[in-house]
């Protein structure tokens, strides 16, 4: 069983350890062996939103971070 896990959260909400700056995207991080994983795409200036839902080739760039969960300081990025 986990040690310290909340039952609810304080009324303020929980408190932030830290934040990483990313784009957007439809993934989720994933956390393992003290890193998060996450992956973004930022968009090429002019792309919308409707390339998404069209299927239409994107041109913008993807990128995937490792960050090291306690510090969210940037570990790699590729």
């Amino acid at each position: 069983y986990e040690t310290g896990v909340l039952e609810k959260f304080p009324k303020d909400g929980p408190k932030k350890l830290w934040s990483f700056p990313v784009h957007g995207g439809y993934a989720g991080p994933a956390v393992a062996d003290g890193k998060v994983f996450v992956t973004d795409y930022e968009r090429k200036t002019g792309e919308t939103d409707e390339g998404n839902f069209t299927r239409k080739e994107t041109t913008g760039k993807e990128g995937v971070y490792c960050v090291d969960a306690t510090t969210g300081k940037k570990i790699w990025e590729h």
